[in-house]
């Protein structure tokens, strides 16, 4: 199990979120008050070959927004919220299984111990880089889908317009991905139901399909541990294949498809509806959002940088 992983884990889960809840500034307080999260960041920076917290502190709100930023400083700071909680957190309070919302799969993967934080954050900047050197940038779309008919006739709208599912956030939002063209149609039809997002590509999409290759072979060689399966646990689960990865080799498919695969954050959460509790690390009120109808039982902490809330 590598040094940074805090050690076995208990029954609730952990999710982490993905791109747009970046800011500046994000982790920069736990830093300041954390020396373990300020030497992990410290690593992180060796690993870049730059200094990560200074991209964080310095840079303006539309620089940090792209997405070669974004993603390594997303996975920095909602990891590094992870690894500081749990090395002061008694075993059987922690987490048993993770999750992370797209890029978040990466935070999730250094939280259950299967890689390295360093080389972790190493790779979301290499997807980040990979994903925003594509040709036809494209965008994405969300949709509220409050009834089955409103899902029904938005999958039906994209098809007519070419567009493809990114991600299917529970019952209540699709977000759609493609061309700028058949995004501006469907947001016409679709009306006041559909928000722009502030993305700088089609992600989640064949858009992305040019990256699929580099992508893959900076994913076959990430050094992931498989030790922490040896004991028969399942900790990580897989926002695009939507279920447990029984091995290493799970993890890198389900790594390997969040290029070009929709992310089925509906089976994540349904995983999570039988759990008593869980945690946010990281800014979470995105994901709070996609789980507004969870089970009056559910108790929910969100750990961002050194504040704490409970939903």
């Amino acid at each position: 199990m590598n040094e940074n992983h805090p050690g076995p884990a208990t029954n609730r889960f952990a999710w982490f979120p993905g791109q747009g809840v970046q800011h500046r500034g994000m982790g920069m307080r736990l830093l300041a008050k954390d020396p373990y999260a300020a030497d992990l960041f410290a690593q992180a920076s060796e690993a870049l070959g730059f200094d990560l917290p200074a991209l964080i502190t310095d840079s303006t709100e539309e620089e940090l927004a792209r997405t070669e930023n974004a993603q390594p400083a997303i996975v920095a700071s909602s990891a590094a919220r992870y690894l500081a909680w749990a090395r002061e957190t008694e075993e059987r309070q922690r987490p048993r299984w993770f999750a992370g919302h797209s890029i978040g799969a990466l935070s999730a993967a250094i939280a259950c111990g299967l890689i390295p934080f360093a080389q972790g954050v190493r790779l979301a900047r290499r997807r980040g880089e990979l994903m925003g050197a594509t040709p036809g940038q494209g965008g994405m779309l969300a949709v509220s889908t409050t009834t089955p008919e409103a899902r029904e006739r938005t999958l039906k709208i994209a098809s007519a317009y070419g567009l493809e599912v990114a991600a299917f956030n529970g019952s209540r939002q699709i977000v759609l991905s493609g061309p700028e063209e058949g995004l501006q149609g469907a947001a016409t039809t679709i009306g006041r139901r559909g928000t722009r997002l502030n993305v700088s590509h089609a992600f989640h999409s064949r858009m992305m399909q040019p990256a699929q290759e580099a992508w893959d072979e900076e994913i076959a060689a990430a050094p992931l541990d498989g030790s922490v399966f040896s004991s028969g646990e399942r900790p990580y689960l897989g926002c695009c294949v939507g279920v447990f990865a029984e091995d290493c080799a799970g993890v890198r498919e389900d790594l390997r498809m969040a290029l070009t695969k929709p992310v089925r954050w509906d089976i994540v959460i349904r995983e999570a509806s039988t759990c008593a509790s869980g945690y946010i690390f990281g800014d979470g009120r995105i994901l709070a959002r996609m789980w507004r109808d969870r089970p009056r039982h559910l108790r929910i902490r969100v750990l961002d940088d050194t504040h704490e809330e409970v939903l």
